[in-house]
């Protein structure tokens, strides 16, 4: 069993704060992984650039306590040649619990031939949607992170390879029928300017990170939770082993919050 804790470096010392946690859940048997949209790489999607800076020092605390590091690639369009992009994977390959999360066919080859021994991981930020497509997706990909919307699907947990899938049991998005098109949107941003809260400004940004789409689509997803103790002993009932968990752009005291929460669902889960 992984679990998935965004904040790599943005709550980094929240972590720190919290490792005999996180050890104790190693000593059950649980892997933990951390992610991080980092450097203002352009390769970065899922939430607007913000300067967070993966150091040696940060990079070392994870992979000398068998944490491995994914960095959030999952920009849809995707220069191979980014100076920042591949001066990250040399940085990270050196591990191989170390992994990328990724939403272009052309990165992942690319990263497959050039650091064949980073774990790869397929976003849910893309338009897949189909069975048949997720299932076609396995061979490529360590780990593959599905729509919500499919995780009760009993046509789909039946016929996936269930350990390969994880889960990204978020606050929101849980029925969006805009994902794809809202993360577009923030991979162009990433793309077009170098310090995008500098360059637009913080609010712009902001919007774009806690989904302005809300404003004006039919979201009824607002309030619902799938991270919460009965869902994710449900979700653990049908098979599936592998949780992302959200907070990476929480307030620290918030996170500190959540790391105790996901502690205490899975602390007696072996």
């Amino acid at each position: 069993m992984t679990i998935t804790f965004g904040g790599a470096v943005s709550q980094f010392e929240v972590f720190k704060k919290n490792l005999f946690k996180l050890k104790m859940l190693q000593k059950n048997g649980i892997c933990i992984t951390v992610f991080d949209g980092i450097n203002l790489c352009k390769w970065n999607g899922g939430r607007v650039n913000k300067e967070l800076y993966l150091t040696d020092e940060i990079l070392e605390f994870y992979n000398s306590n068998n944490i491995g590091i994914n960095l959030t690639f999952t920009n849809n369009i995707i220069d191979t040649s980014d100076e920042i992009g591949n001066k990250l994977l040399k940085m990270i390959s050196k591990n191989n619990i170390n992994g990328v999360i990724i939403a272009n066919n052309n990165l992942k080859e690319y990263i497959k031939f050039n650091f064949p021994n980073l774990k790869t991981t397929y976003s849910f930020t893309t338009e897949v949607e189909k069975i048949e497509e997720y299932i076609q997706l396995e061979k490529d990909y360590d780990f593959l992170v599905p729509k919500v919307h499919l995780f009760f699907d009993k046509e789909f947990y039946t016929k996936v390879d269930l350990k390969k899938y994880e889960l990204w049991v978020d606050e929101q998005c849980i029925n969006c029928e805009k994902i794809a098109y809202h993360y577009n949107i923030i991979s162009e941003i990433n793309r077009t300017y170098n310090k995008p809260y500098i360059e637009k400004g913080e609010a712009f940004c902001k919007s774009w990170n806690d989904c302005i789409l809300s404003d004006y689509n039919d979201c009824n997803t607002k309030g619902l939770s799938y991270f919460n103790k009965i869902t994710i002993d449900k979700l653990i009932n049908i098979g599936y082993q592998n949780f992302k968990i959200p907070g990476r752009d929480f307030p620290p005291e918030r996170f500190n919050d959540i790391i105790n929460q996901t502690y205490d669902f899975f602390k007696g889960i072996k």
